[in-house]
């Protein structure tokens, strides 16, 4: 959701050799925003410690300000999350990343308006969206 409200935002979801190629184009003016919780991937951790290497400001939203996480990012924000079964609960972690992504977006109102209306515009023409019956 942030790429829709700022230009330069990129989302690495899968590891690999891809991810270290996006993170070494990074530098001191860049930010990595790095989401963990238990079993913490080991990927992840080798990811963040890269970045920091790369001169990346890395923020952390994680479960403890002990986590694997937390230890190696420039802040964090401990966010607790619940194992309710076979599958963890992921609540209060996406709230917390609701609340950044309204205050972000609030930061250039102007610039939030004119970028929603691009993706309203862009989604319309490519038809992202079910028109209803």
């Amino acid at each position: 959701h942030l790429a829709k409200i700022h230009p330069l935002v990129l989302t690495i979801t899968e590891g690999g050799g891809r991810a270290f190629d996006f993170l070494s184009a990074a530098g001191p003016s860049d930010v990595m925003i790095a989401i963990g919780f238990p079993r913490y991937p080991r990927e992840e951790l080798e990811l963040i410690d890269f970045a920091r290497r790369e001169g990346v400001v890395v923020g952390a939203i994680t479960d403890s300000v002990l986590s694997p996480l937390a230890k190696r990012a420039n802040i964090a924000i401990p966010v607790r999350a619940e194992v309710v079964s076979f599958v963890d609960s992921f609540c209060a972690p996406q709230l917390v990343l609701t609340a950044l992504l309204v205050r972000t977006s609030m930061k250039n109102q102007i610039r939030t308006q004119a970028r929603l209306k691009r993706f309203e515009e862009l989604a319309s023409t490519q038809r992202f969206f079910y028109p209803g019956d």
